[in-house]
C-alpha cells in the first residue's frame, strides 16, 4: 500500500518528471509515479464497496455506484460549488457507524446528502467543497498526485488499519479515495480539523449539512480547533435538497427499477397467499422482503405495513403480528412496502382480499379510492403549474365526493372528512422515503418524483357509515415521475385494478 510519504514526497521521480510536467496531466503523473515506485495501481483493489473492476456484475465501467457515474457525481459537486457565495466552504459529513448493542453495529446506511455528492459508502468521512481560488489542503513539501480535475473538492476518509480490516473488511483509505471517487485530494479523517484550518481562515462563510447525526460532534470539534469558524457557520441543507428534488435520467431509471422490484414482490406475494396458504401478516412481510432482496434490493425502504382487516385503520401499522382471518368474512389486507435499490426508494401501497375475490362492499370502497388515485396522478404534469399543496387540495375535494357516493354522512363544509382521510395525498420520493423535507411548496417540474396515495378508512364504530363498509381501510399508492404532459408511473409493476389483483392471485 502506498503511504502518505510515498504519495507526496517522491523527489527522485519528481525531478525526473519536472521538465515534461507541463505537457502531462495530473492523472498521467500519478500513474507514472505509482508504476515507477513499484506500488500497485488502485484500479483493481477491493475496497469497502463494489467497483466496476471488482464487481462487474453490479457496476458498469465508469460508475461509482450502480447507475451513477463518476462524472455525474463530479457534476453534482461542481453545481453545488457554483451555488455558493464567493469565498465559501461547504462541509458535508457522512453518517457515523451506529452500534446496536455492545460491539454489534446496525447495518450501515450512508447519509443521503453525503452519498448524493460522493457515492462513498463508508462511515466517519467528510466532504469539503470550496470556491476559494486555487484551493489545496496540502502542506509544504507535499505533492498532489490526483487523477482528476475536480478542483475545490476534498474527501476525508478513515485510514487503512490492517487490524480493523481483518474484522470489518477493506477500506478505500486516504491514499486512493480521491482517485476512486473523483475529488481533488483525499486525506485521513483524523486530519480534518488540521487540514481545514487554513481554508476556513480564508473563507468568509462556512456552510454545512446538518442532516447527519455526526454533524453536532463535528461542529464542536471545528469550533474547538478553529475558533474563528463559529460566526461563519450557516446551514446549506435546503440548497442541497433543491438539487436532489429534481432527478437526473440516471436517477429516474434507478427509481423505476426500485418500483419494479417492489411491485414484482407484491405480485409474487399475493399469489403465494392463495397458492401457499399464508396465514399471518408476518408471513406476508417475510415474503415481501425476500422477493425484494432476491431482485437486488439492499433493504426495504421502511418497515412494511401488512394490515389485515381493521388493522388497516392504523396508518403506520408495522407490528405485523396478527392472523389474516378472524371471522367468516374474508378481510382485505393493506400492504405498504418499498424497496431501496442502489440508493433509491420505491413506496407502494396496495390492498388485496385474502380469499382472492373482493366482496361487493370492498369493491365499492376500493374503486372509490382508485378513482381518486388515477385523477391525482394526471395532475403530475408541469404544464398544469401545480404544487404538492395544490394536489392535496384537489384530492380532498375528490375524497369528499367519494364519501358521499359511498353513503357516508359527514359535514363537507368543515374538516369532518379527516375522520376518513387523515393524511396528505403526496410527498417527495427519492434517495429517502420522505425525501427532501426542507423543500415544500414548489411547482412541479419534470424530473421530480412524488407519491400519490389517497385513502379511505372507515372506523368500526362509525354510525354515519353504512354497516357493511365499517372496518374497511383502503389506500392505493403509486410513485410518479413528473413530466411535461404525460406522468410516468414508476410503480406500474404492482397490479392495481380489481381485475388485475384478482387475476394475479388466482393465476398459477
Amino acid at each position: 500500500m502506498i503511504t502518505r510519504t510515498h504519495r507526496f514526497l517522491l523527489p527522485v521521480y519528481l525531478s525526473t518528471l519536472h521538465a515534461s510536467r507541463s505537457s502531462l496531466n495530473r492523472g498521467v503523473i500519478h500513474q507514472i509515479v505509482r508504476n515507477a515506485s513499484g506500488f500497485p495501481d488502485p484500479t483493481h483493489r477491493v475496497i469497502g464497496q463494489p467497483r466496476p473492476e471488482t464487481h462487474p456484475h453490479l457496476l458498469k465501467h465508469g460508475e461509482v455506484t450502480p447507475g451513477i457515474t463518476k462524472g455525474e457525481y463530479s457534476d453534482r459537486r461542481r453545481r453545488l460549488v457554483r451555488s455558493l457565495p464567493p469565498a465559501s466552504v461547504l462541509l458535508v459529513p457522512s453518517a457515523p457507524e451506529i452500534i446496536m448493542s455492545n460491539d454489534i453495529p446496525y447495518i450501515f446506511r450512508q447519509n443521503t446528502n453525503f452519498l448524493y455528492l460522493t457515492g462513498f459508502q463508508e462511515p466517519d468521512a467528510m466532504l469539503a467543497l470550496t470556491n476559494i481560488p486555487n484551493p489545496s489542503l496540502m502542506k509544504h513539501g507535499e505533492f498532489a498526485v490526483a487523477y482528476n480535475h475536480d478542483p475545490g473538492s476534498f474527501l476525508f476518509v478513515r485510514d487503512r488499519v490492517a487490524a480493523r480490516e481483518i474484522w470489518d473488511g477493506p477500506r478505500a483509505g486516504p491514499d486512493d479515495a480521491h482517485f476512486i471517487f473523483g475529488t481533488q485530494e483525499s486525506y485521513s479523517s483524523s486530519q480534518i480539523y488540521d487540514r481545514l484550518g487554513r481554508l476556513v481562515d480564508k473563507a468568509e462563510r462556512v456552510f454545512f449539512s446538518s442532516s447527519s447525526p455526526s454533524w453536532t460532534q463535528h461542529r464542536s470539534k471545528l469550533i474547538d480547533n478553529i475558533p474563528k469558524v463559529e460566526h461563519k457557520l450557516s446551514n446549506y441543507d435546503e440548497t442541497i435538497e433543491a438539487m436532489r428534488v429534481v432527478k437526473s435520467p440516471a436517477e429516474l431509471s434507478l427509481m423505476k427499477h426500485a418500483g419494479d422490484v417492489a411491485g414484482t414482490a407484491f405480485r409474487r406475494t399475493i399469489r403465494a397467499v392463495k397458492r401457499d396458504g399464508l396465514k399471518t401478516e408476518s408471513e406476508i412481510a417475510a415474503h415481501l422482503e425476500f422477493h425484494c432482496k432476491m431482485q437486488g434490493a439492499q433493504r426495504l425502504g421502511f418497515p412494511p405495513v401488512v394490515a389485515a382487516g381493521p388493522n388497516a385503520l392504523t396508518l403506520h401499522y408495522i407490528s405485523n403480528t396478527d392472523v389474516l382471518h378472524r371471522s367468516s368474512i374474508s378481510p382485505l389486507v393493506l400492504v405498504d412496502v418499498g424497496a431501496e435499490v442502489d440508493g433509491y426508494n420505491s413506496d407502494i401501497t396496495r390492498v388485496f382480499p385474502v380469499s382472492g375475490r373482493f366482496t361487493e362492499p370492498q369493491r365499492r370502497v376500493y374503486n372509490a379510492v382508485l378513482e381518486v388515485n388515477m385523477k391525482c396522478i394526471e395532475l403530475c404534469r408541469s404544464s398544469i403549474g401545480i404544487s404538492l399543496a395544490g394536489i392535496q387540495s384537489v384530492s380532498v375535494g375528490l375524497i369528499k365526493e367519494a364519501l358521499k357516493k359511498l353513503g357516508i354522512r359527514f359535514n363537507s363544509d368543515n374538516t369532518e372528512y379527516l375522520r376518513y382521510f387523515p393524511h396528505n395525498v403526496t410527498h417527495w420520493l427519492g434517495m429517502d422515503l420522505h425525501d427532501t423535507p426542507k423543500i415544500s411548496d414548489l411547482e412541479l417540474v419534470p424530473g421530480m418524483v412524488v407519491t400519490i396515495e389517497p385513502g379511505i378508512y372507515i372506523p368500526l364504530d362509525d354510525v354515519n357509515a353504512p354497516e357493511e363498509l365499517r372496518g374497511i381501510g383502503v389506500r392505493i399508492e403509486d410513485d410518479v415521475a413528473v413530466t411535461e404532459s404525460s406522468p410516468l408511473v414508476l410503480s406500474s409493476a404492482a397490479p392495481k385494478t380489481i381485475e388485475d389483483i384478482e387475476a394475479a392471485m388466482n393465476t398459477e
